[in-house]
């Protein structure tokens, strides 16, 4: 009886062992730690962007701090550190530039392997890696983030397009954005709207006591389609009625740097309109508020996240109508919105540049357009505890 006893026993344990057995036989052949997605770990997002270069979408993405916001942990990622390896503070990429099958490779295998519940991808190059890790893996969440209205090219529409068929979800920068691509949205796809406000609003005792109520200055991509040729136009007629003026342009050059500089030196004024490198967050805090004016005439934004910067901050900008810039800059109120008129823009410069009344209340409307609308971080993190149906507590 003792020997029965026992042999049923030893066969019950062993019957109990073989599914933990099989179990660990799973784990690692998947390459991760035993026990990894247990139900009660906490939920992950990776956010992957191409590059920690300089632009909106970089800047939205680095103002995320990786670790744990409510009840999951967000980690933002590149595929590539690209020209400034600085800018990605110790954050993972996976090569040093784009064009690298390498790091697409390495950025799949990686992603595959940590399991996320929430992948967000931000521009085409990321699309191709979220495309690549949801067929890999179907249970984890890939959300399509658009940042601008318009399309670059064939490559970028074609995948864009097939990402939208795999995903969860689709955000993006602004309703301009939104409204924009709803041709191409499959019925049914959730979607949302993500706020791109970053910057802070300055304290009180934070204002100057001098703004150069001449002084005007953008921090943006130098290239063809930012209207910097009209803008310096602009500049170029003030002069004539305030020497004063000048016009700060901050930025990398995307194709567009000699082509101004040349413009620049056709009006002969290398001393009014001056070229420096990006800068960062702090240093154009500092800079921008000893300045009266934010001056960006572009052909196309998305949400304008430096237009959001710059009244943040009581710039008044001086904008065209382009993408959600024309949903949040009214004209005459809380900006100059330019329609063509060169002319009628210098008068109205004019006017605002000799009334401290008038520049000041225009200020205090920009700053406040953004007072009350919750920042990107917050506003990414609430968005991932939804899609996970979760509730998010800041």
């Amino acid at each position: 009886m003792f020997l029965r006893t026992d042999t049923r026993s030893a066969a019950s344990n062993k019957h109990r062992a073989m599914p933990a057995k099989a179990g660990r036989r799973r784990d690692d052949e998947s390459g991760t730690a035993q026990g990894e997605e247990r139900a009660d770990r906490t939920p992950r997002c990776l956010h992957l962007i191409p590059t920690f270069g300089i632009g909106g979408v970089e800047t939205a993405a680095l103002s995320l701090e990786n670790g744990q916001r409510g009840s999951v942990t967000i980690e933002v990622i590149a595929l590539a550190s690209g020209n400034d390896p600085a800018r990605s503070h110790g954050r993972r990429t996976f090569g040093g530039q784009l064009r690298s099958v390498r790091t697409f490779w390495d950025a799949i295998r990686y992603i595959a392997r940590a399991r996320p519940d929430v992948l967000v991808c931000s521009l085409w190059p990321s699309l191709l890696v979220g495309i690549a890790v949801k067929l890999r893996r179907p249970q984890t969440k890939l959300v399509v983030f658009a940042h601008s209205a318009g399309l670059k090219h064939r490559i970028d529409a074609l995948v864009f397009r097939l990402a939208l068929r795999l995903a969860n979800a689709l955000w993006t920068d602004s309703r301009a954005t939104l409204e924009a691509r709803q041709s191409m949205i499959p019925l049914g796809l959730r979607r949302r709207v993500i706020s791109f406000r970053t910057a802070m609003p300055p304290r009180s005792d934070d204002e100057p006591e001098f703004r150069n109520s001449a002084g005007f200055i953008v921090w943006s991509r130098i290239n063809a389609s930012k209207g910097f040729v009209e803008a310096v136009e602009v500049v170029d007629r003030l002069r004539a009625y305030d020497d004063e003026v000048s016009y700060d342009i901050y930025g990398p050059d995307d194709g567009f740097g000699d082509a101004l500089r040349q413009a620049v030196r056709a009006r002969s004024l290398q001393h009014i309109v001056r070229l420096h490198p990006a800068i960062d967050q702090d240093q154009i805090t500092h800079l921008a508020m000893r300045e009266t004016f934010f001056l960006l005439l572009s052909e196309r934004e998305g949400a304008g996240m430096a237009v959001m910067e710059a009244m943040a901050l009581g710039l008044i900008p001086v904008v065209t109508a382009v993408g959600d810039i024309a949903n949040y800059c009214n004209d005459g109120e809380n900006a100059l919105v330019f329609d063509g008129d060169i002319d009628r823009l210098v008068e109205r410069l004019r006017f605002l540049m000799a009334d401290d009344v008038a520049r000041q209340r225009m200020s205090d409307a920009a700053r406040a357009t953004w007072r009350d609308v919750p920042e990107y971080r917050e506003d990414f993190a609430r968005a991932c505890h939804e899609l996970l149906e979760l509730h998010y507590k800041s």
